[in-house]
């Protein structure tokens, strides 16, 4: 995906609220679509980097800063 893509998809990812309401997982917070095949919630959504040995060390930062500012996104969201 076009990296300026990855922090929206990233955010979707973790605010889904996928989890049934009735499950100890459920997210009241959350304001994704919940989709119950995404993730139950933040607490529980494992976002995994992993690189080739070709890639460049750039673009890995630039992944990890765009992954950063999603997390980074919610938790201000969450605080105000």
């Amino acid at each position: 995906m076009p990296l300026k893509d990855l922090k929206l998809v990233a955010i979707d990812f973790l605010d889904n609220g996928g989890a049934i309401s009735a499950d100890k997982g459920y997210c009241d917070y959350c304001k994704g679509k919940r989709d119950v095949k995404s993730s139950d919630s933040p607490l529980k959504a494992i976002i995994s980097l992993v690189t080739s040995r070709e890639a460049a060390y750039e673009d890995y930062i630039a992944v990890q800063g765009q992954l950063l500012m999603a997390y980074s996104e919610l938790r201000t969201g969450e605080s105000s």
